[in-house]
């Protein structure tokens, strides 16, 4: 087990020093067919995936950030003519990374959204059948200056 560090005070989280049972790990993404570097962060090992996000094998987290959904159709809506499918392309990489990894969670470092613009029918429904198929996935958002 290992104990979970301190939180500013007022945060949601679990008082410091609370053992949290260890997880085994698992295998790095990198030896799951993707390209990665093996990283420790602290004592904490990782792997810094090629396709833009962080593995956290020892807490089943794969980190993302910028994701930046419906930045095309905002940037359609403020009539600059870009093509579309950006989101349905951006789903299908994180669905690979969380294929790969097997992550129990997801944390989104701000940004997941790009702008109210581009938050349409069509972008709601990508996301509601994405979240959908990963209806067991614990999501944490960290809010950006886009969110």
């Amino acid at each position: 087990p290992y104990a979970v560090p301190c939180a500013p005070v007022g945060s949601p989280r679990v008082p410091c020093g609370s053992p949290v049972p260890a997880r085994p790990l698992a295998p790095t993404a990198r030896l799951a067919g993707m390209n990665g570097m093996d990283v420790t962060i602290g004592t904490t090992p990782a792997v810094l995936l090629a396709d833009r996000a962080l593995w956290l094998p020892t807490h089943g987290a794969l980190v993302v950030a910028d994701v930046h959904l419906g930045k095309s159709a905002t940037f359609r809506a403020h009539h600059i003519p870009v093509p579309g499918g950006t989101t349905a392309s951006d789903l299908a990489r994180l669905d690979a990374l969380l294929a790969h990894t097997g992550a129990a969670s997801l944390v989104v470092l701000g940004d997941l959204l790009h702008a109210r613009a581009g938050v349409n029918a069509a972008l709601v429904a990508q996301l509601e059948a994405w979240r959908a198929t990963h209806a067991a996935l614990k999501i944490v958002l960290v809010r950006g200056n886009h969110d």
